[in-house]
């Protein structure tokens, strides 16, 4: 609206090792792939 930039953190909600070439609805146990934050 008035043009102000603002910043903005965004945080990591599944792990680094979570295969990337499946869609996260496709993974067999998706849930040990969530961190901490991501299950908050």
């Amino acid at each position: 609206i008035n043009k102000t930039y603002f910043n903005i953190y965004k945080f990591r909600t599944m792990r680094t090792d979570t295969p990337k070439d499946t869609p996260t609805h496709l993974l067999a146990d998706p849930d040990k792939y969530i961190t901490k934050m991501g299950r908050f």
